[in-house]
């Protein structure tokens, strides 16, 4: 029965239900929980490693000792429990992730447009540069035609 629902339940469920357990118990030897709980294999490692380094590597708990599946809460471990469990870090986390990848597609698009920009800018400030030399000269051909009419 208990080995049909390990079949049954996802990895990340195993790991909210282990990290539920740990900052419950604040500590827990997760080989022996899985074994009594899923019916995994205590011997066979593979599958609460992957439970303890997933644990480990998102600092939610530590191994005691370094090397055994011996584990206790950290703090960042207590706090994803009491706000919903590692289903619902994963899933915020995603999302912010999501948020990340649209905020630099933004970032990229704005950066695009702002080149494109100074492209026009740079190609209208030499027209303008032209139109700005005509002016001069017909205002001074202005002034003198002015001062010539005045003297005449």
């Amino acid at each position: 029965m208990k080995e049909n629902k390990a079949n049954s339940l996802t990895r990340n469920e195993k790991i909210n239900i282990v990290l539920d357990t740990i900052a419950k118990k604040r500590t827990l030897k997760v080989n022996n929980f899985c074994a009594q709980n899923w019916g995994l294999d205590e011997k066979s490692n593979s599958e609460y490693d992957l439970i303890t380094d997933t644990l480990t590597t998102e600092n939610l708990a530590r191994k005691l000792d370094g090397t055994s599946s011996h584990c206790v809460i950290t703090p960042k471990g207590n706090e994803v429990s009491e706000t919903g469990g590692w289903l619902i870090y994963l899933k915020q986390k995603q999302e912010k992730e999501l948020l990340n990848t649209k905020n630099t597609q933004l970032g990229i698009t704005s950066a695009e447009s702002n080149l494109e920009a100074n492209r026009i800018n740079k190609r209208d400030s030499q027209f303008n540069r032209w139109a700005f030399g005509f002016n001069i000269l017909f205002g001074l051909i202005n002034i003198g035609l002015l001062l010539w009419s005045l003297l005449n």
